[in-house]
């Protein structure tokens, strides 16, 4: 029996953040030119790369400050779950307003009790090049 050959890795991605917003996209050839193409799962965005408008990121998988936010969320909903801080488990990412999020990205739960804010913290250091 003849040896399996071995599996060639994917490319690497190039991510890159656009300068005027920070918004995430990675590297695309498009017609043999390139291209950025947004990082958004439910949309094809792509549009053309300069350098002017995009920098590299160099983390290899870069999340947002929103994304460790909302991953922080749901870690402490289950918490105040544990907690019996029901009204606060209760709570849906989706069903906060536009205030109340970017409240929670910029400051994550109250302190007290200490251990909401002490996993809080922990999260936030999994992740030290959030963009």
């Amino acid at each position: 029996m003849a040896a399996k050959p071995a599996a060639a890795d994917p490319p690497k991605v190039r991510w890159y953040k656009r300068k005027s917003d920070g918004q995430l996209g990675y590297m695309v050839d498009q017609h043999g030119r390139e291209a950025i193409r947004l990082d958004r799962p439910a949309q094809v965005i792509v549009e053309p790369y300069t350098d002017s408008k995009w920098e590299p990121v160099s983390a290899e998988r870069p999340v947002t400050k929103a994304q460790v936010a909302r991953i922080a969320f749901a870690a402490d909903r289950a918490l105040c779950l544990m907690l019996a801080l029901h009204g606060e488990a209760r709570k849906e990412w989706v069903g906060l307003s536009d205030k109340d999020r970017i409240e929670w990205v910029a400051n994550g739960p109250p302190a007290d009790p200490p251990l909401r804010r002490a996993m809080y913290q922990a999260i936030l250091a999994l992740f030290p090049n959030r963009t």
